[in-house]
C-alpha cells in the first residue's frame, strides 16, 4: 500500500498569498538535510498541473498559485529548546543543506518549480514563537545560547521572517 503524501506546513506569505512549503525539524528530529530533501519532494509533487489544480480548489483565494513556475517558497523550520541547541554535527549539516539548496537553485528544472529556499530557527521566549535565519552559529538572537562575540548578538524582530 502507498503511504499518503505528507508535509508539515503549508503557508501563505501575507501581502500575495504566495505558497510556503514547510518542513519542520523539532530538537533531535532529524536534520537539515533529510528536512531539505522532503520539502523538495513536496515541491516536485504539489508542482504537477493535477496537484496546483487540487490546491486551487481547496484552498480558493487563501493561495495565489501562479499560473507559471515558480510556485512555491521553500522553508527548513528547525525548531529547538533549551536542552536540545544547535551544534555540532547539525549545524555542519545545516551549512552542508544551505549549500545544496543553493547548488540546486542554479538548476534551471528546481528554479521552474522554486522561487527561493530558505533555512530557518525557531525557538520559544518569554512564551512567544521567535524566528531567525539559521547559520554556522547558534542563533545569535537567542539569550538561551551563548553568543561567539558579545557584539554580534541582536534582537529578533516580532514578526516571522518574511521573504
Amino acid at each position: 500500500m502507498r503511504k499518503p503524501f505528507k508535509l508539515d506546513l503549508l503557508l501563505a506569505t501575507p501581502e500575495k498569498r504566495r505558497p510556503v512549503l514547510a518542513e519542520v525539524k523539532i530538537n533531535d528530529d532529524e536534520d537539515a538535510m533529510y528536512a531539505l530533501v522532503q520539502v523538495l519532494a513536496a515541491a516536485a509533487y504539489l508542482s504537477s498541473d493535477d496537484q496546483r489544480d487540487c490546491l486551487r480548489q481547496h484552498y480558493g483565494s487563501s493561495l495565489d498559485l501562479a499560473e507559471t513556475g515558480p510556485y512555491f517558497d521553500l522553508r527548513v523550520v528547525l525548531f529547538r529548546d533549551r536542552d536540545h541547541p544547535l551544534k555540532g554535527a547539525r549545524i555542519e549539516c545545516l551549512c552542508e543543506a544551505k549549500s545544496l539548496a543553493a547548488a540546486l537553485m542554479g538548476r534551471a528544472d528546481v528554479a521552474a518549480i522554486v522561487r527561493d529556499v530558505a533555512f530557518v530557527e525557531s525557538w520559544l521566549e518569554n512564551g512567544r514563537l521567535r524566528f531567525a535565519p539559521a547559520g554556522k552559529t547558534p542563533t545569535l538572537g537567542d539569550r538561551l545560547q551563548p553568543a561567539p562575540f558579545a557584539s554580534a548578538q541582536r534582537v529578533v524582530p516580532e514578526a516571522p521572517l518574511e521573504h
